[in-house]
């Protein structure tokens, strides 16, 4: 933009020249002319230069703010595919101190503002295990269904399988580029730990979670202006993932990891892993008894927001709020007891929903369509609700006798499944 210039000044006609004193009037009013022309210039000059430097989308991809601001102007008279670019607290406004400008552990700095940026699909570990170029398919197969985010497993123990001083990170970086690429946010669920790290007895974590919250804040490094979402292990209420489950035990792996990310990463976003559908059996640990558990041993204060796996299949979320006690309703109740703990403002993201289509207990196509449809539409009916991964894009293969293989969008071949189009209306 070129500064705006002061008009010229004509020359009195010799007629109206009366004298010292108008010449010094005049003089005057030119010198306040010139001023007031510079001081616009240089006003306007800072307005491009604010205009065009540069801020970070929820990628974390450098894009200019400049046609962010245009994106939104454009989007007011055409509707867009994509979401356009987010400002995030690493922008100008929030570096200036702008009251506008949302904090950190806030979901507008996510800009995650409608359902549709909220729509993500869950990979479980299938995505982290898959070849270079299953994964190149596979990340650019959920970008095109419609998805804004995927969730997938960074396992600790490929990164750093025999000590802390040995990384590989070629899994990890792999699947962030090919995010980049295709326009996909990354949620890194960090967990499995090592054999040196006590991962034997210790699952998800380590025996020692102080070796945890270490591993965690290389991530978070390394992945600053690439990965906002950190999820910190899957299930710690299930036997599955950690060898004893205890809240005790998780509340110090929050306290040790959440001040240590931050510091890594202020706009680093951290989740409270996945807390799983459980009962008080076999040393599993119910959602309710465990997240009261993490209050009462200090966690408060310590995670962004909570992940939840809700699953209800057979059933629709809204039948099992009313006749169930595990999946869908039991996350409405650790939702009420974050709100009496003071931490209403904290979101809960849902990084696994989903039902089989066939093995024992599965579903018909249908119904797993007719579950995720139901299953958004009340989720877009919270103001506390993050992302929503649906569990998952591709079934792990075609075994009759296990339900685990069923849950994709496409089969182990690649067809869609009637919950595809389901799923990729509801991303665009």
């Amino acid at each position: 933009m070129t500064p705006t210039q002061p008009p010229p000044i004509e020359p009195l006609p010799p007629a109206h020249r009366a004298g010292p004193r108008r010449a010094v009037v005049a003089a005057v009013a030119l010198i306040v002319v010139l001023v007031a022309g510079v001081g616009a210039g240089v006003a306007i000059g800072r307005e491009h230069s604010t205009s065009t430097s540069s801020t970070t989308t929820t990628t974390g991809v450098r894009t200019p703010a400049g046609k962010a601001q245009r994106c939104t102007k454009h989007k007011r008279k055409k509707k867009r595919k994509k979401p356009c670019p987010a400002t995030t607290p690493s922008s100008t406004a929030a570096a200036s101190g702008s009251p506008n400008a949302p904090p950190p552990g806030n979901l507008a700095s996510l800009n995650l503002t409608d359902l549709h940026s909220k729509v993500g699909l869950s990979t479980g570990t299938q995505l982290w295990d898959a070849n270079a170029t299953q994964m190149d398919s596979e990340i650019s197969g959920i970008a095109s269904s419609g998805a804004k985010w995927v969730r997938t497993s960074l396992h600790w123990s490929d990164v750093e399988p025999t000590s802390a001083a040995h990384d590989d990170w070629s899994r990890a970086d792999r699947i962030v580029s090919d995010a980049q690429h295709d326009g996909v946010n990354v949620i890194f669920d960090i967990g499995n730990a090592p054999d040196w790290a006590g991962g034997a007895q210790a699952g998800e974590f380590s025996n020692n979670p102080q070796l945890y919250a270490d591993f965690a804040t290389k991530v978070a490094t390394r992945y600053r202006d690439t990965v906002r979402v950190f999820e910190l292990g899957n299930e710690p209420n299930h036997t599955h993932y950690v060898g004893t489950p205890d809240p005790a035990t998780y509340a110090t792996v929050l306290r040790l990891s959440y001040p240590a990310i931050k510091a890594a990463d202020p706009n680093a976003f951290v989740l409270v892993g996945g807390v799983g559908g459980v009962k008080d059996t076999g040393g599993d640990v119910d959602p309710l008894s465990f997240v009261r558990g993490l209050y009462e041993h200090g966690a408060k204060g310590y995670f962004d927001g909570l992940a939840y796996h809700p699953y209800t299949y057979p059933e629709l979320p809204a039948q099992e709020i009313s006749t169930g006690d595990r999946g869908w309703s039991r996350m409405l109740e650790v939702r009420a007891l974050m709100v009496q703990n003071g931490d209403s403002g904290k979101s809960i993201w849902i990084t696994e929903f989903g039902a089989p289509t066939s093995g024992p207990g599965g579903v018909s196509q249908q119904q797993q369509a007719a579950i995720m449809q139901n299953g958004f539409q009340l989720w877009n009916t919270y103001s506390w609700g993050g992302a929503m991964c649906w569990f998952s894009y591709e079934d792990k293969g075609n075994d009759p006798s296990t339900h685990k293989d069923w849950f994709g969008i496409v089969d182990s071949s690649g067809a869609h499944k009637s919950s595809y189009a389901t799923f990729a209306a509801l991303g665009r």
